[in-house]
């Protein structure tokens, strides 16, 4: 993700080829790291789920500010965008992990969401790399990614979790965003405020940390987050206001100065579990708990997995992809 606020947290590793787990004297139990002998990139580094599919962005404007803020005079308000939908559709991969020991807080897992322009290759992705440095269009993470631990570094949570009262999967979990709104930007394409372009805009979820605009009367709450998965599929949904400014550009006809709109805006993922790059899950405990399989030899799905000649031979499980045109989304805003 380049230009993220997440680089300046990141922490490189580099994931060598080695023996089997079983014999690999490096290997720390104790982390929810994989053993040395995966060599994945660094979006599979974690014991846990992993999930293949689609995520759907639907944002409806206001029309401008809201009615509270309708009396300020240094803002544009853009009529004509009222009460239309703009929905965008984006190649995903979640990530339901176990959380780490470096991971401070109570959080019975850590998740991440990454979203990808449609034409990617994830072929081109080299084996020390970390998300950090990939082209992620927009990631939603329970905490910052962490491949390494030595007892020094630790990260806080991005958001609080909280699992509810259950006895097997699935597993339902939610939360509030009120100190994150994700890290890259949720662009898209929608008309300008004068009705006569279509034009890219950008902005970022509006939560009580990034609503500081000190001229505006009203509030927004907090966006809120629910996830729900279990060892064959995982949904995840986001519910919350977004604050869209259009990007300038050259050929615009009106002036992109002074312009915000907020909105409703509404993430929705849908996957499916990819068997090739997951551990086991164990449906029936009252909290995620994962038997180890990936570099582990016992589970003839799973990358690498030499137990048996049907182990498969294709790197990356099959992707939901939705239907209609799926639009490319500039790097990054922040």
């Amino acid at each position: 993700m380049r230009g993220s606020r997440y680089i300046q947290l990141a922490v490189a590793s580099l994931w060598t080829t080695r023996a089997q787990a079983a014999n690999d004297t490096s290997y720390d139990p104790s982390l929810n790291f994989r053993p040395n002998n995966v060599t994945e990139n660094g979006l599979y580094h974690w014991i846990g789920s992993y999930y293949n599919g689609t995520t759907r962005i639907e944002f409806t404007p206001f029309g401008g500010l809201s009615s509270d803020d309708a009396d300020d005079e240094f803002w544009e308000s853009c009529p004509k965008l009222r009460g239309k939908t703009i929905t965008t559709n984006y190649n995903t991969l979640l990530a339901v992990t176990e959380s780490g020991e470096y991971n401070l807080g109570n959080n019975p897992i850590n998740a991440y969401l990454t979203t990808w322009a449609p034409d990617f290759n994830f072929n081109s992705l080299l084996e020390t790399e970390t998300m950090a440095v990939m082209p992620i269009n927009y990631a939603l993470f329970s905490a910052n990614p962490m491949y390494t631990f030595d007892d020094i570094l630790y990260v806080k949570n991005n958001f609080n979790f909280t699992l509810a009262a259950t006895k097997a999967a699935p597993y339902n979990l939610s939360s509030t965003l009120s100190e994150y709104y994700g890290d890259g930007a949720l662009d898209f394409n929608m008309t300008s405020c004068d009705g006569k372009d279509t034009v890219e805009w950008g902005g970022y979820l509006i939560n009580e940390l990034w609503w500081k605009r000190p001229s505006y009367n009203h509030s927004y709450p907090d966006p809120v987050l629910s996830l729900q998965f279990d060892g064959q599929t995982a949904n995840l949904t986001v519910d919350g206001y977004y604050l869209a400014e259009p990007k300038p550009a050259g050929h615009n006809t009106f002036d992109t100065v002074n312009v915000e709109v907020p909105g409703t805006m509404k993430i929705s993922f849908l996957g499916r579990i990819d068997s090739y790059h997951s551990d086991v899950l164990v449906n029936d405990s009252s909290t995620p708990t994962w038997k180890r399989s990936v570099g582990f030899n016992n589970n003839t799905l799973n990358v690498g997995d030499t137990s048996s000649s049907g182990a498969p031979s294709q790197q990356f499980g099959t992707w939901g992809i939705a239907l209609g045109a799926l639009i490319s989304l500039a790097t990054l805003y922040i």
